[in-house]
């Protein structure tokens, strides 16, 4: 699905004119990514920070990685928002890295915890992990498409 998809940035499209018509148009401004990002993160930091702590015995993950998690994800809300007034397309790269970095530390946590998580708990975080790579792949194929050196108000 992801090769029938066309990424466009502004005015810019990644396919050609010819197969223009026939891939799916997916029209992504990074502002939006950003955007998008940002309460992402904010839901994320909402969810782990006060939810899933409030439920500890039903999710299994311990209080301080949920924190952790939730700090991670209130830094990473703090620079998409300002990603959104200062885009650029490193900037877009740099905060997808960052989501992988955070999905890899979930994964961590999820074979640390293996003998504290319950269903609930593993199923939480494997959805949310999937959440955030499709999130990463639009990231990081708009950065692409916008180009390394380009800075738009």
């Amino acid at each position: 699905m992801a090769s029938e998809c066309q990424v466009i940035i502004g005015n810019h499209a990644t396919a050609s004119k010819k197969n223009k018509h026939k891939a799916m148009k997916t029209t992504i401004h990074p502002k939006k990514l950003f955007a998008t990002d940002c309460l992402g993160a904010l839901l994320t930091a909402v969810v782990t920070g006060i939810v899933l702590v409030q439920f500890e015995s039903v999710f299994g993950m311990p209080r301080n990685s949920l924190y952790f998690l939730s700090g991670l994800a209130c830094l990473f809300a703090l620079y998409s928002f300002l990603g959104y007034f200062y885009f650029s397309a490193i900037g877009l790269k740099i905060i997808a890295f960052a989501n992988l970095i955070y999905c890899g530390i979930t994964i961590f946590f999820l074979f640390y915890y293996r003998g504290l998580l319950t269903l609930a708990g593993v199923g939480y975080f494997l959805v949310e992990i999937m959440v955030i790579i499709c999130l990463v792949y639009v990231e990081l194929k708009s950065a692409a498409a916008a180009g390394t050196n380009t800075t738009q108000p």
